[in-house]
Formats: structure tokens, sequence, C-alpha cells
């Protein structure tokens, strides 16, 4: 069996990795006489020497195959030319993530039937957990593509081609996606964060899971349907989760920006069904992200990104200050002093006795001079 086979057959067989890495050094070191891979507890491990050689050998095969515009018609009836296909289009994205081609004969197999959409889907959260793979955005687009199509609630065949399908390809909530699928995409992004660090694209794309179960939400809302208790609380439960998170890596301004967005879809739907739920902690919802704030510019007033958050939800009020005075560091201290100048640059004309430069963060005039710029803010 060529080495193209034989790892196409474990990235597209039924029994697909949960997990994928490529391992450093060489083969020998992690493989016995006759082994391509190694395979643990649904985890794949693929030296890279391997991979790559593998690679070159995928490239040629895809070559020979015709093109994937024609699957369905008598060029691709050999089962043997369809297998090439589908194994070496695998191979190629397993190294070379961004292979457009690779990824439109992938689509193409799909809609053609010769591929199942739930098994793509797997695949293609196995990838993600290869830190080249996850910070491709056309990786991502192809994941909301497969969702789409897995959804049950399409407006249009999916054999169509039409100029309405390649607008909205990119959205989840009118997919008809149940929550079960919701959540398991929730954790794939998690999982792609971790792998990739501020990963932007897997936070857009959580953006549009979490979209979706809004959407959901409201139609259960309207409804006054058994569901709605059960969505409130996931929504709820992925606020935590995210402010947990983002304790946990102070740097992620991506998350940040996520947390913010997701608190303003979320606090109007809590308030909205209150009513409707048990008394429970989501009476104090609304001053969760406030607090958030607070606590970390007091643990890491050094992180930029900790008062890049604070500009997402500034303070209103005096007892909302942010810690600008008593900063024992240098970068603390000029983080404040940004951020002072953001605030009256944001007030504009409001205040034009008070610039920036009449504060100097190391002494007490700072919360006066705060003072003002609030209290011009709320005239």
């Amino acid at each position: 069996m060529s080495l193209v086979a034989s790892i196409g057959a474990v990235l597209t067989g039924d029994n697909l990795p949960s997990s994928i890495e490529l391992l450093p050094g060489d083969p020998e070191v992690w493989l016995t006489t006759g082994q391509d891979y190694l395979m643990t507890e649904g985890n794949l491990g693929i030296p890279q020497k391997t991979a790559h050689k593998a690679y070159l050998q995928a490239v040629e095969v895809f070559r020979s195959c015709p093109s994937s515009k024609h699957l369905g018609t008598e060029v691709y009836d050999s089962t043997d030319v369809v297998n090439n296909l589908i194994s070496s289009s695998a191979v190629l994205l397993l190294v070379n993530p961004a292979h457009q081609t690779a990824l439109n004969a992938r689509k193409r197999l799909v809609i053609a039937g010769l591929v199942d959409a739930s098994l793509e889907l797997r695949l293609n959260a196995a990838f993600l957990t290869l830190r080249e793979c996850s910070k491709q955005s056309i990786m991502w687009h192809h994941r909301r593509w497969l969702l789409r199509r897995i959804g049950s609630t399409s407006k249009m065949n999916h054999s169509e081609q039409d100029e309405d399908l390649i607008m909205d390809e990119d959205i989840l909530y009118d997919a008809g996606l149940p929550v079960s699928v919701l959540s398991e995409e929730l954790v794939v992004t998690s999982r792609a964060a971790e792998t990739y660090q501020r990963n932007y694209f897997a936070w857009s794309h959580r953006r549009r899971v979490f979209d979706a179960l809004v959407f959901l939400t409201r139609q259960a809302l309207e409804a006054r349907s058994a569901d709605l208790a059960k969505l409130v609380t996931l929504l709820v439960d992925e606020h935590a989760s995210i402010m947990k998170w983002v304790d946990l890596h102070v740097s992620d301004y991506t998350a940040m920006q996520y947390l913010h967005a997701i608190d303003e879809l979320i606090l109007p739907l809590v308030t909205q069904s209150s009513a409707l739920l048990p008394r429970s902690s989501n009476d104090d919802f609304e001053d969760r992200l406030p607090q958030h704030i607070q606590s970390l510019l007091q643990a890491y007033p050094e992180h930029e990104s900790v008062w890049m958050y604070t500009r997402l939800a500034p303070p209103r009020d005096d007892s909302g200050l942010p810690p600008l005075g008593g900063h024992t560091t240098e970068q603390a201290r000029a983080n404040a002093r940004r951020f002072l100048a953001w605030y009256a640059f944001r007030l504009g004309s409001a205040t034009p006795s008070i610039t920036p430069r009449d504060v100097s963060t190391t002494t007490t005039n700072t919360r006066h001079v705060m003072s003002v710029l609030l209290k011009s803010l709320s005239e």
C-alpha cells in the first residue's frame, strides 16, 4: 500500500482520529518497521518527515485525478479514481490546510454523496487540533459550509447553485442546527483556541455559533417553550466559561471582545426570561462584566489587553473607576495614561479644559480629573 493510501485510509475511514499531531524527529524514533503512523486512544501521530513525504506523493496522485468538477460523470466511473481523489485531498490538507483546490474537491465529494458530510465534519475537527490548520480561515469556512449542509431546515436543495447560498453560507443561525451540534462546536473552538493562541478565526466561528444559540433562545422565548430554561442556562454558562478563560489568558484580547459581545446579547434575554424562570443567580448578571474588568485591572495592570478590555465597557460612575494611580511598574503607568488619553478623546469637546497631559498617574489628582470626565459623560 502506498504512503498516500495508508495515511489517507486513517483520515477518511469510519474510525476517524479525535486529534492529530505531527511528531518531530525521524520516523524511526516513533515507528516500528512497517508503520506509517501511531494511533493511541483515538489520537493520531504522524512523523513530520513521513507527512511531508506523503504530501509530495499526494500532489502527484491528486494531479493525476480528473478535475473534481467532473464528479458524477463517466470520467469518474472507476472506484479507484474516486478513492485516489479522496485520499490525496485529505493528505494534502493535513500538511497544507490552505490548499483551496483540495478543499473544493472535498466539497464536491460531499455534494456528490461520495463523502458523508458528518464524517467530513469530524475530519475537519481533527485537522483543527493542528496549529497550522486552526489558524487558516478557509478551514473554518469549510466547517461552516458543512454545518449548513447538515442543518435540517436549509432553504434550498443542497444540489442547487444559487447566489443566495454564497451570501448566506457563512452564518449558522438559520441552518436549523440542533443544540447538541452547536454545543459540540463550542468544544471544537475551545480546543482550537488552545492550539493557537489569540485565534481570531476560532473566536469568530464561536461568535457565529453563539448567534445561532441566541436565535434559538429568542424563538423559545416567543413560543414560551419548555426548552427556554435549558437554553438560557447554556448561554449563561458560556458567559461564565469565557470569563474563566479570560482569567487564564489575559493577553487574549479577541476572547475579551467575544465576551463583551455575548454579554450584550445575553443580558436582554436573561431580563426577558426572568419572569418565566425560577429565581437564580442570574439576578446579578448585569454586574458581572464590570466586576470582572475591575478584578483583572487590579491583578494585571501591566497587560495592555486588559486596559483595552476596559474600553469595551468603560465605567459610568466614580465607583467604577479603574485603578489609575499607585502602579509600581512603568508599563502599568503607561497603560493607565493611555486609557486616560482615550477617555478624554472619547468625550471630545465635553471637557475642553481637561486633557490627558493634565494628569500624572502617580499623583492623587488622577481620581479628581477622572471624576470630572465621568460627570461630563453623564450630562
